[in-house]
């Protein structure tokens, strides 16, 4: 443990510093629309297994995995408080904290890859910074964990590579299946690992060998897949086989603004995922990974008669094909996906990898000057990071780079911005600051503003009453997901208060008396 801790030590430090963070600003970001949801499909399945209700039979969920919901159901409220918004407070620094931990799994990931220190850390860095993906991992309970999860799985899964020992394929069996119980997306790592044993059976001409690893492989993947996920216990093969095909639908139509139109769930152009990373990640990340895909694509070309021996490179190339393959799938699928790329996350991990890659390959140039830009480009991107949060906290997850102009009311009328709700909380907190009333009713155009309430003192929850009548409001409350049902059409007028950010108001307030 002394070892560990001596040769990861700036690691182990950035973690620290990140959970600090963390500690300190947790209870500033609001409740989303699904936490609800997530905490009661968590304490569906959790009571099932106690025994305490068989509920989860007629649950219309219960084809979800559980994998991230049912851990963060019992640590959130079996040992925490009995106050609900202590509670959601309580879930969000876990849910951060689970994140966190898998930032450290990345710079595992390229002190293996590369015994790189410094590409492992900046590449810690570039993930974990990135200010939409740090304002989700309080609050997304589904698209973050397993993000996190995957990320957390590619590390043993070059572990495997890498050492191609039962004991490397027992614990990435093990990881790659517990990463389907999050969300059954996970199952594309099974495929692929069959592809590396291909390559692997190409170059030994081992059969039995081959054969004996996918065994060594499965049997703990198929452990990890039921182990807490208890849909699939009655009939393992046929639920799950259920829950795949769902997958595939979801079960939500609705519309996301992109480009000044609002685009339906159903009828996604093919850019749209595309579009979504572009405009959402800090500039500099798409350079480093832009790099680091030329620089793959350099190198196996110019390596072809020894490719198989290019572990590196091979792994960087399963990133890529889980990065593009994804995207590919739900253009040509015609998947039906929620707001923004959230969905996607998964692939983010893989976006980072490509993107440390590409910054590696920059600083190993024996041309001084391209070596020394690798630290400028690194530098740039994580400060560029750093400043998003500055200017978008607590609500980092409406952040869009310069790509996007950030005229007046623009990101406002064609972009999406907090489809989630959690700026709710910012809004209370405005109305507190303006108004002196111990008596204040607001009414809200839609959304979590009540759970959101909850997050508030108890001194202040006290003064708030929400009502349903306009006539009875004193303010109204809103947010805005589509141009078709912006909140100035219900009033009919201009706000009269908002909390902006990229200059774009995120939560609109309209005082009514």
């Amino acid at each position: 443990m002394t070892s560990f801790i001596k040769k990861h030590k700036y690691a182990l430090l950035i973690l620290l510093i990140l959970f600090i963070i963390s500690l300190v600003t947790h209870k500033h970001y609001g409740i989303s629309w699904d936490e609800p949801t997530e905490r009661t499909t968590g304490k569906i399945s959790y009571e099932y297994i106690t025994g305490k209700s068989d509920y989860l039979h007629n649950y219309k969920d219960k084809d979800y995995g559980v994998g991230g919901v049912l851990p963060l159901y019992y640590l959130g409220d079996k040992i925490s408080s009995n106050d609900l918004g202590k509670i959601f407070a309580f879930r969000h620094l876990l849910s951060n904290v689970f994140f966190i931990i898998s930032a450290f799994f990345i710079y595992l990931t390229f002190f293996e890859l590369i015994r790189n220190k410094y590409i492992g850390l900046t590449s810690m860095l570039l993930y974990a910074l990135t200010p939409v993906i740090w304002a989700h991992s309080y609050f997304n309970p589904k698209d973050i964990p397993f993000m996190s999860m995957f990320a957390i799985t590619l590390y043993f899964l070059f572990r495997s590579i890498k050492k191609n020992t039962l004991e490397s394929y027992i614990t990435f069996g093990f990881f790659a299946g517990y990463l389907v119980s999050f969300r059954i997306m996970g199952i594309i790592l099974y495929p692929i690992f069959i592809a590396i044993e291909l390559i692997n059976l190409y170059q030994s001409k081992n059969l039995l060998k081959s054969i004996k690893t996918l065994a060594v492989f499965t049997i703990p993947y198929i452990i990890g897949i039921m182990i807490i996920w208890p849909y699939l216990w009655n009939a393992p093969l046929d639920n799950f086989i259920q829950a795949f095909k769902n997958m595939a639908h979801f079960r939500w139509i609705g519309t996301t603004l992109l480009f000044g139109k609002d685009i339906l769930s159903s009828e996604l152009p093919w850019f749209y995922i595309p579009a979504f990373i572009s405009i959402s990640l800090p500039i500099g990340y798409l350079i480093c990974f832009t790099l680091g895909f030329l620089y793959l694509i350099q190198k196996t070309f110019s390596n072809l008669k020894n490719i198989f021996s290019l572990k590196v490179e091979i792994f960087i190339w399963i990133n890529a094909v889980i990065l593009f393959g994804s995207i590919a799938s739900v253009i040509f699928l015609k998947s039906i996906l929620y707001d923004s790329w959230r969905q996607m996350f998964f692939i983010f991990p893989s976006f980072i990898i490509i993107s440390g890659y590409g910054i590696y390959m920059l600083y190993s140039n024996k041309k001084t000057i391209l070596s020394y830009s690798a630290y400028t480009l690194a530098s740039i991107s994580i400060i560029s990071s750093i400043w998003g949060h500055i200017i978008t906290f607590p609500i980092q997850h409406v952040y869009y780079n310069k790509l996007v102009s950030r005229k007046e009311n623009h990101i406002y009328n064609n972009f999406t911005t907090d489809y989630w709700g959690t700026s709710y909380l910012v809004g209370l907190n405005k109305i507190l600051s303006i108004e002196n009333s111990e008596n204040i009713k607001i009414m809200s155009g839609g959304g979590p503003l009540q759970m959101n309430s909850l997050l508030l003192p108890e001194c202040d929850r006290r003064k708030i009453t929400f009502t349903e009548n306009m006539d009875e409001a004193d303010y109204f409350i809103s947010i805005k997901r589509d141009n078709k049902n912006s909140p100035e059409k219900i009033i009919g007028r201009e706000c009269d208060y908002s909390v902006s950010k990229l200059n774009s108001p995120i939560v609109s307030i309209w005082k009514l008396k």
